[in-house]
């Protein structure tokens, strides 16, 4: 699925924020639930959240020059 959502955001030349790849690239998802940003399931806690909305903004300004 992944795959076919950058192949989709490529073909309208659009942005994507990878939330799983930047999980990955910051410990993975157990390091995530160890330090209290996710739970066990799919839904990260309200720090987890806020931490992966401050890493959107930051990409969206290293696009814009901001």
């Amino acid at each position: 699925i992944r795959k076919a959502l950058y192949e989709v955001a490529k073909e309208e030349k659009t942005l994507i924020f990878d939330m799983h790849q930047f999980m990955q690239d910051s410990g993975g998802k157990n390091k995530w639930i160890e330090q209290k940003l996710s739970l066990n399931d799919v839904h990260l806690t309200i720090k987890g959240y806020e931490l992966m909305a401050k890493k959107l903004l930051e990409d969206l300004k290293n696009i814009i020059d901001y």
